[in-house]
């Protein structure tokens, strides 16, 4: 940096290495979220969180759980509006959830706003169902 009167001159680099360090770099978080319906599945509340927490563990990452009790039609859930504020915000890198309807029943892929984290499904079900008169007791 040089002066010539009032004047000072940064190169490309010094003015970089300033701009860099004014802002705060923000540290986003990854989210383990699971959800169940009612109160009575607790116990599959924490199968959830077990399997979240294999997962983000296996991969290394640094995360916060969050977790709610009610259905999945229903936005009005805590932790629910709480992760979509965060990833609005873009404090939220990226959510892990179990299977996609644990995060929202219907339009995980066609809500009107963008997410702005990436949503990884861990599980998916495939149910194929065969019957036949001979496996059928009555």
């Amino acid at each position: 940096m040089g002066e010539r009167g009032k004047n000072r001159r940064y190169d490309d680099e010094m003015l970089r290495d300033l701009l860099n360090k004014s802002k705060p770099q923000i540290q986003k978080k990854t989210v383990l979220y699971a959800r169940v319906s009612s109160s009575g599945q607790s116990d599959d509340l924490k199968r959830q969180i077990s399997k979240l927490e294999t997962f983000a563990l296996s991969r290394g990452y640094c995360y916060e759980i969050y977790q709610d009790i009610g259905s999945g039609l229903n936005f009005n859930r805590k932790e629910f509006n709480r992760l979509v504020l965060e990833i609005l915000s873009s404090k939220v890198d990226r959510v892990i959830v179990n299977y996609k309807d644990r995060l929202m029943r219907f339009g995980l892929n066609r809500q009107p706003i963008k997410w702005k984290a990436t949503i990884s499904v861990i599980l998916t079900t495939t149910v194929s169902l065969h019957l036949s008169k001979t496996n059928i007791r009555f």
